[in-house]
């Protein structure tokens, strides 16, 4: 009766967990991909067994009534005849002094070792918990991770699958070491403690996280969420007791449901996770190909003539604005510029912006990402007329955000090379076991899991003629410094740096990496920002090239919220040196110019004709009667849409924003 009161309890749970379930957000993709095929898979798993169990027992209740009435009565029966007994006993033994060499009473802590139960017996109980214990923090907690962002990480399936496996064994064999070794109370008490952190670790991952958005390196205030903390450690803390709880009052009760929850666990997070593979392309990893994009080129320019693209990541005219309100004279360095600060990104995230940027293609997520990637890079003339011009065209940019597969690059950047990527086994492992434990850790502790999309790039092995391109500005200010601007091209020169910039508050004033868990500040990221900015230009004047460079300084998008309407002016921040310019102060421009005019700019800068892209930076005049394009992403629990804006002169004043539809996005990327 026990046993099935236990499974009619698992049951509820499972009706409960799914009416209750809302979308899991807090890792790189903060989605987790599987979890509602785990609680179809759970449910169908517990009905199967529920219903076995049930007619099993119908079948013979009516059989067993009579005997197991006539069993109890015979051993009350005989219960009465023991206790008659045993008090006769007690009444007929004789008094013993202590000191006649009887044996004295058993410690009484003795009961927490002494076991009844064989070695194999308690290997059957601990194998499941242990297993389930291991499988859903290492196995699946880390390929779970891997499928649902995949395309984020710079190795393939196969580069990692092997490692992981042989870690989960150490893990398993590690823990299960410890519980040979146990027995008694000790033995259940600890086995119900890493039950119940499994179990809150699983309810905790599935449906208790916050929305966190992508980890992308964003500092989180932490301290705004002290009453949730609170709550969910109490409730975190409330669920791994259970476990004992339930051991004080009945042990068989506690045993059937610690082996039949480890197993449906393992059955349901299983089958979830070769549901994900199944529908991904996660198989097709990204150095299955047999090429790269490298950082061969990155300091080389040319002595003819330069175009050079710095885009700082999220480079927010506020933040711009916010700088100038600290020290108004801190951009006054970059001489021959013009600043725009009317400037509008089509949008809000760099997935799409920044292929919009180099290709003009325009994307309302209502493609697979792959085939929008394959069509925007094979159909834009912009970087093929550069190289007909002789310009070499260096792309140093991350998947998935620029690109997905090598190939759509290719034939564009000369900075692809041959190879593949190899990755340093034991960093990628730590990294990915941390990320793991942000997802399942209450909240109270999360803080101390945080890992963003950028520390990934640093388990990739760089030690080869052509390391492999990865977005980190402290490591490309240090071989900036460490290995300085050359002149080595022959031909003119076209490079695309795209940095992390504003996306990061882990970097100090001096462009170094703050110590881990410190935060710096906008103003602070600001200044690392335009100290590598500067240091780069001040290598260009040292080389005599800087005069006869075109140099743009621009923003992908700007800061975006995400979760809720745009109820204010987005600007992104541009700054443009043209060819010929320099020594003249810095100048500042309120045409309300957009990301439309980037291409034609450039190609007029190369010399070549640029009029079928349109019109440049320059031929905007300040007060001219233009409408602009802005498409906002929206990010809601149950829906993803896009905004779209039209912008009717100053984009300044939010009054000029009109927004003409919400368009839903069907295929989310980035």
């Amino acid at each position: 009766m026990r046993l099935k009161q236990a499974l009619r309890l698992i049951l509820l749970i499972s009706c409960v967990m799914v009416l209750c379930s809302n979308t899991a957000y807090a890792y790189i993709d903060p989605a987790t991909t599987s979890y509602i095929i785990q609680i179809v898979a759970g449910l169908f798993i517990s009905l199967g067994v529920l219903a076995g169990t049930l007619s099993t027992k119908i079948r013979v209740f009516f059989l067993n009534l009579r005997i197991n009435l006539m069993k109890r009565k015979i051993a009350r029966e005989a219960a009465r005849e023991r206790k008659r007994n045993k008090n006769a006993q007690i009444a007929a033994a004789p008094a013993y002094p202590q000191s006649a060499g009887i044996a004295l009473p058993v410690s009484k802590g003795a009961f927490l070792i002494t076991d009844d139960r064989t070695f194999l017996q308690r290997l059957k109980l601990s194998a499941p918990v242990v297993g389930c214990f291991t499988f859903t923090f290492v196995l699946f907690g880390i390929f779970d991770l891997y499928v649902g962002n995949y395309k984020l990480f710079p190795f393939a399936l196969k580069d990692i699958w092997l490692n992981v496996l042989l870690l989960a064994l150490f893990v398993y064999l590690l823990i299960q070491i410890v519980f040979f070794l146990l027995k008694g109370r000790i033995f259940d008490i600890l086995l119900s403690l890493l039950f119940g952190f499994l179990i809150a670790g699983y309810i905790q991952g599935n449906f208790l996280n916050l929305d966190f958005g992508q980890l992308t390196g964003d500092a989180i205030s932490w301290q705004s969420y002290t009453t949730h903390a609170l709550v969910n450690l109490a409730i975190w803390a409330g669920i791994a007791a259970l476990p004992i709880v339930l051991r004080y009052f009945s042990r068989r009760v506690w045993k059937a449901v610690l082996t039949f929850l480890s197993v449906l666990l393992i059955g349901m997070q299983g089958v979830g996770l070769l549901s994900t593979i199944s529908g991904s392309n996660v198989l097709s990893g990204a150095s299955q190909t047999g090429k790269y994009l490298s950082q061969k080129g990155m300091y080389e320019l040319s002595s003819n003539h330069n175009l050079i693209v710095i885009v700082l990541d999220r480079l927010d005219q506020r933040y711009i604005e916010e700088m100038l309100a600290t020290d108004p004279t801190f951009y006054d360095r970059l001489d021959g510029f013009i600043q725009y600060t009317d400037y509008t990104s089509y949008y809000c995230r760099t997935f799409p912006s920044g292929v919009n940027l180099l290709t003009g293609a325009l994307s309302m997520y209502d493609t697979p990402a792959d085939r929008f990637f394959e069509k925007a890079w094979k159909q834009s003339s912009f970087l093929p007329d550069l190289r007909k011009a002789g310009y070499t065209t260096k792309l140093y940019m991350d998947r998935p955000y620029m690109y997905t597969k090598i190939e759509q690059i290719s034939h564009v950047a000369d900075n692809v090379v041959d190879g593949r990527i190899k990755i340093k086994t034991m960093p990628m492992l730590k990294k990915f076991l941390k990320l793991s434990a942000f997802r399942y850790a209450p909240h109270a502790l999360k803080p101390s899991f945080y890992v963003s999309t950028v520390e990934f790039g640093q388990v990739v092995d760089v030690n080869r003629e052509f390391p492999p391109h990865v977005t980190d500005d402290a490591a490309f200010y240090q071989r900036l410094q460490a290995t300085g601007l050359s002149l080595k091209e022959d031909k003119k020169n076209f490079v695309y740096y795209h940095l992390n910039g504003m996306h990061d508050q882990i970097l100090d004033e001096n462009a170094r990496r703050l110590p881990k868990g410190e935060r710096g500040s906008i103003v602070m990221q600001m200044k690392a920002c335009f100290k590598i900015v500067y240091d780069f230009l001040d290598q260009m004047k040292a080389l005599g090239v800087y005069e006869d460079s075109t140099i743009i300084i621009l923003g992908d998008h700007g800061k975006s919220m995400d979760k809720t309407n745009l109820d204010y002016a987005v600007r992104t921040g541009l700054f443009v040196k043209p060819k010929g310019a320099a020594g003249t102060p810095l100048v500042r421009s309120d045409a309300p110019v957009s990301q439309e005019q980037f291409c034609s700019t450039i190609i007029e800068q190369a010399g070549l004709d640029n009029s079928k892209y349109g019109a440049t930076f320059f031929d905007i005049p300040k007060n001219a009667d233009v409408v602009r394009r802005f498409y906002y992403r929206v990010d809601r629990p149950n829906r993803r849409y896009l905004e779209e804006f039209e912008i009717r002169g100053s984009a300044k004043d939010f009054n000029n924003w009109v927004k003409l539809r919400e368009i839903n996005i069907k295929y989310v990327h980035g």
